[in-house]
């Protein structure tokens, strides 16, 4: 089994060293991380595989290490089209990493503009099924099937966490997962203490006067109890190495998320897979606001 989970990474290694770029457009606007730190918000790479096939790919750091891929169309006219049909998530973290393809469907103009060209989303994102995706984990790998599986419930309970915090005043965008950036806090450092703040250590907890009482003694021994109906009568659920505060999930969270918050899945992705919560947080908003008229240059 690790032999050909190995063999499947190579695959996947050779296949994306072996694709060479054969042209570049790069946004005038820059995504600037410092004052001294700036690069393009976004770039469409056009690229090539070996085989000749050739396949068009839009990446930008407010979309963190995912990417929209597709065809590009060159018009008589000088206008160039990309039509998308998929979306590549990533994201990691010290002990792993998830990855997921979906379909998806879109479509951008690059209007010819004299030596430049404005970018409009003529048809706007929609991501469909999952068609392949893996999740390592230490030294355990969950691919094919399975993987796959674990992906989609993944990326379905980061949408589903996504929609509850647009829906409460979060900034509209994030610059960056986890470091601050001229553009504000991170997503993390903006979100953390109001979607779990039962991680976040006693002290916090106790200045932002949110259940200090989670690390009593008592609270411990009342989640270990045998019994079912003390364990529901509990305000605690421990999972994940946390004391959930049952009281508080009902208060600030909707009732499709209790579960997910209570059994420490949400907080699982939330560690594992910050990156793919930051992509589908910032990609409406970059796509509609960012995107949209943009100006974008030849830069090979």
């Amino acid at each position: 089994m690790k032999k050909a989970i190995i063999f499947n990474l190579l695959i996947i290694i050779l296949t994306v060293f072996s694709c060479k770029t054969i042209a570049q457009y790069t946004s005038t606007k820059k995504y600037v991380i410092t004052d001294s730190s700036k690069a393009p918000e976004t770039t469409l790479s056009i690229k090539q595989t070996k085989k000749g096939k050739k396949y068009a790919e839009l990446s930008s750091p407010l979309l963190g290490w995912s990417t929209l891929r597709g065809q590009i169309k060159n018009e008589q006219n000088g206008d160039l089209i990309f039509e998308i049909n998929e979306i590549r998530l990533f994201g990691s973290w010290p002990n792993g990493w998830t990855e997921g393809i979906c379909e998806a469907y879109g479509k951008i103009l690059f209007k010819k503009n004299g030596n430049s060209y404005l970018t409009k989303v003529v048809n706007e994102l929609e991501i469909f099924e999952i068609k392949n995706g893996g999740i390592r984990y230490l030294d355990y790998f969950y691919i094919n099937n399975d993987g796959a599986k674990k992906v989609k419930e993944r990326i379905d309970r980061s949408k589903q966490l996504v929609d509850f915090l647009k829906e409460r005043n979060f900034d509209k965008f994030y610059g960056n997962p986890l470091k601050d950036t001229k553009y504000g806090k991170s997503i993390k450092k903006a979100t953390h203490i109001y979607l779990f703040p039962e991680t976040m250590g006693f002290n916090n907890l106790e200045k932002k006067n949110l259940l200090p009482e989670i690390y009593y003694k008592n609270a411990v021994s009342n989640t270990d109890a045998t019994d079912d109906k003390a364990k529901k009568k509990s305000k605690y659920k421990f999972a994940q190495g946390y004391l959930w505060n049952k009281d508080y999930t009902a208060r600030v969270f909707p009732k499709n998320l209790h579960e997910l918050r209570n059994t420490g899945s949400l907080w699982r992705d939330y560690e594992e897979a910050i990156q793919i919560i930051f992509t589908f947080y910032n990609i409406d908003y970059y796509l509609k606001e960012l995107l949209n008229n943009s100006e974008f240059v030849i830069s090979k």
